[in-house]
């Protein structure tokens, strides 16, 4: 289900000592290749790990370091977790701002979101089909207001395992049952009509509309708009991790195309 930083590229933007002090001159680009590891801390004094991530996909780190003791790293990457971006879109993160982002992909509500969906679901069954009651909040087979449907679901699946079991043990390699055909007669046919009613779409559309996910994976210590991860404009269009490299240098080098292109399409807009 994961898949882990890899193929990382690192640039270093660096101004040789000779050039520094000298205004005017363009700062010297070097390339080399970063290990693959899942776990990478490539710049001293940075405690930046890269967890596997399947959002956030392959990465390019930038490192820009000047005179007088500056030195910044970043991690180009796709939105992480929750966001309003694209899966397209580029986002550039502090390097160390990385490992916490990864560490909030999941919505801690989502466990109670989904529940909340259920019941929907569920109370939505008993007001529109025949099939199914529900009586001071257990629900039951109107073919059998004794024994709940969580109780009859529950005895099934025990049954189906057994069985099942049983038949590997026997050598078999299937097809093996289904927890419904251990259900008693009269209830298998009501569980199927049930299962076709909670599948519906547009009932999951409007169970989802009553309960939209609110929560955004941010920067950790952020706070405002700025917490949230945004798609950088100057990356738009590009494919793989080698394109954002070959538009950071064309940025550096020689951006007058890239500048006049974007002003053709904002004159075209207006």
């Amino acid at each position: 289900m994961t898949r882990a930083f890899t193929d990382f590229n690192q640039i270093h933007f660096t101004m040789p000592r000779k050039q520094r002090k000298q205004k005017g001159k363009k700062p010297q680009i070097v390339t080399k290749k970063v290990s693959n590891a899942i776990k990478i801390s490539p710049v001293r004094k940075i405690p930046g790990e890269f967890l596997g991530d399947k959002k956030a996909g392959k990465a390019i780190v930038v490192r820009l370091t000047a005179a007088g003791g500056l030195d910044h790293q970043f991690t180009i990457h796709r939105p992480v977790g929750i966001t309003n971006l694209s899966g397209d879109e580029w986002v550039v993160s502090r390097t160390e701002e990385v490992s916490p982002l990864l560490s909030r992909v999941k919505d801690p509500s989502a466990d109670m979101r989904n529940k909340q969906i259920i019941e929907f679901k569920m109370r939505a069954c008993v007001k529109n089909t025949s099939y199914l009651k529900q009586k001071d909040g257990v629900y039951y087979y109107a073919a059998d207001e004794k024994v709940s449907r969580k109780a009859h679901i529950a005895a099934a699946r025990k049954a189906c395992e057994k069985a099942t079991n049983k038949l590997k043990g026997e050598g078999s390699n299937g097809p093996f049952p289904k927890f419904t055909d251990f259900l008693p007669e009269g209830l298998k046919q009501q569980e199927a009509l049930i299962g076709v009613f909670l599948k519906r779409k547009d009932l999951l559309q409007e169970a989802e509309k009553k309960y939209p996910v609110t929560y955004r994976t941010t920067y950790v210590g952020r706070v405002g708009p700025s917490s949230q991860q945004s798609g950088n404009p100057l990356l738009k269009g590009c494919a793989r991790p080698s394109d954002v490299f070959a538009r950071l240098v064309q940025l550096l080098q020689d951006p007058s195309p890239l500048l006049a292109k974007d002003g053709a399409a904002s004159a075209g807009s207006t």
